[in-house]
């Protein structure tokens, strides 16, 4: 019977920080920081990933040589656009590096006009002279310096308010046909023709069916077709996952340094 106000004045008489992580719009976490007494970290949102942005953009500078090595490099998301490009477009302008947006033209699964404008905006104040595209092509792919990619699972948010439910087998599968061709695997790789190109993945990842959730699938599924599909991986493929892992798990290790350099810095310490 709790309320949120009152609930996040607890908090603040208990702990120094709070660390927020909603599916939820920014506004509620930003109600959330008017209630507390003590500062709020938004772990993510609908509208924001910024712990784990963070993490990335460290990432990034450890394989390119240290601080401002991002800038002017090439970075592109491939596959189902509907969410994270917005965060990766925000991040990439900020980092100065040109950004595109790979996906399939099945609307349920691109990135919408609010999102686009939204990334625009930040490459107008950020990086004026840098590029952000979006498109099907996967000729863009040419000379990438980094992929990111993210579940099939979410929707374009401009089809409506259906959430897909992560218990049921065509939240998976139901577009695969469309997804399937923007999938990041070894041969995604090649085609950037860059030796040095690398995949991050903010995870989880389906990248096999070595989980429940892929047993189950696989038990669903009505062909030798889609059982690969299952098998090999949905947004990037197990192999091309593998072949990243180094680079996979130690972004994901980042995480911990950059919000404990953030607690620093909010705290004052």
């Amino acid at each position: 019977t709790e309320t949120i106000k009152d609930s996040i004045r607890v908090f603040s008489e208990m702990y120094d920080l709070i660390t927020w992580r909603a599916q939820k719009d920014e506004a509620y976490l930003r109600e959330i920081a008017e209630y507390a007494t003590v500062p709020v970290i938004s772990a993510v949102s609908l509208g924001d990933h910024p712990t784990q942005m963070l993490a990335d953009a460290l990432t990034m500078e450890e394989q390119w040589g240290g601080a401002r090595s991002c800038k002017g490099k090439k970075m592109a998301f491939v596959g189902n656009g509907a969410g994270a490009p917005l965060w990766y477009g925000r991040l990439a302008a900020m980092m100065d590096m040109d950004f595109a947006v790979i996906q399939p033209d099945n609307i349920r699964h691109q990135m919408c006009k609010t999102m686009q404008d939204d990334v625009r905006e930040c490459f107008e104040r950020w990086a004026p002279e840098r590029e952000f595209v979006v498109t099907s092509d996967l000729g863009k792919l040419q000379g990438l310096d980094v992929i990111v990619t993210e579940e099939w699972r979410y929707l374009n948010p401009e089809c409506g308010e259906e959430v897909l439910d992560p218990s049921k087998y065509e939240s998976y599968m139901g577009d695969a046909k469309d997804l399937l061709p923007y999938r990041v695997s070894m041969e995604t790789m090649e085609r950037t023709g860059n030796p040095d190109v690398f995949v991050m993945h903010e995870l989880p990842s389906t990248h096999n069916a070595d989980h429940a959730t892929g047993q189950r699938l696989l038990a669903e599924a009505p062909d030798e077709w889609s059982r690969d599909i299952i098998r090999t991986g949905f947004e990037i493929t197990d192999e091309c996952f593998e072949a990243n892992a180094s680079v996979i798990f130690r972004e994901a290790g980042n995480r911990q340094h950059t919000i404990k350099a953030m607690m620093c810095a909010v705290l004052g310490r």
